[in-house]
């Protein structure tokens, strides 16, 4: 059986460490949990207590809190975002189930997903909890976990720096890949272009080679054609040479016989 613990339950289980709760922060059955420190992710200025922060469109930061937690073996917590936030913009990630027997503070991812720069800082409201008690089974599963305040403030730095981006979606990686599928695009663009080129120059070449041996195979013909009128040409003029040759000789041969034919 599980059961919804109301304020006073939940003070009279010491469910947070002494002196990090607000009893302002109460409502009738769930706590609102107080920033405390602010995350910058992959800060170039690697600050360790930053308490305001300005997060741009699209931009991303880790909140913890400042309330430490001491959850018994019997009580399981359930983190949800204040709808406060979202009417600014920001969106809080990391929200769910705290297991028994944890102690330390918790946090969350905060992303600005409005089109307006949102300033955050120590104090402010980022998270609702509610606390629920539920019999205990005979194997206990869960497992003890601690964290100091500046324990679990290093490690969730460090995660953070080490798998998360400053922007939602990581937009300097995103905008890389499509730059890169942009210039591969363009390349297969360019090669297939060149390619196309290459195989229109061909084909001119090829046409081109048809021509002029078209061209040159009836040049060739119509020489061939005229040697062969010059040379009947010439056979022509030398058998009238050789004709008036004889005309010629019988001429003088029938001169010199009329004088022989005188005396």
């Amino acid at each position: 059986m599980t059961n919804l613990l109301n304020y006073e339950e939940i003070l009279a289980k010491n469910l947070f460490m002494k002196g990090t709760f607000d009893n302002n922060s109460f409502k009738n059955a769930s706590y609102d949990l107080r920033i405390d420190r602010i995350i910058v992710i992959n800060d170039k200025e690697d600050r360790d207590n930053v308490e305001t922060y300005t997060i741009p469109p699209q931009g991303m930061v880790v909140a913890t809190s400042q309330e430490i937690f001491q959850l018994p073996e019997d009580i399981i917590a359930y983190t949800t975002v204040k709808n406060g936030l979202s009417i600014k913009g920001l969106m809080v990630i990391n929200v769910g189930l705290i297991d028994p027997k944890y102690e330390g503070p918790i946090s969350s991812a905060l992303i600005n997903f409005g089109n307006k720069p949102v300033t955050i800082k120590k104090n402010d409201l980022f998270l609702r909890i509610t606390f629920y008690e539920f019999s205990k089974p005979q194997i206990d599963l869960s497992k003890e976990i601690k964290f100091s305040k500046e324990g679990y403030y290093n490690h969730r730095k460090d995660s953070s720096n080490a798998h998360l981006d400053n922007t939602f979606l990581s937009l300097k990686l995103v905008t890389d890949d499509v730059l890169h599928r942009i210039n591969q695009i363009r390349k297969e663009e360019n090669i297939a272009f060149y390619s196309k080129i290459t195989g229109i120059a061909l084909i001119i070449a090829a046409i081109s080679l048809v021509f002029n041996f078209i061209f040159t195979s009836k040049s060739q013909n119509n020489t061939d054609e005229l040697l062969s009128k010059r040379i009947e040409l010439l056979e022509k003029k030398q058998i009238n040479n050789c004709v008036q040759s004889q005309l010629n000789a019988k001429i003088v041969v029938d001169s010199v016989n009329s004088i022989n034919k005188k005396k």
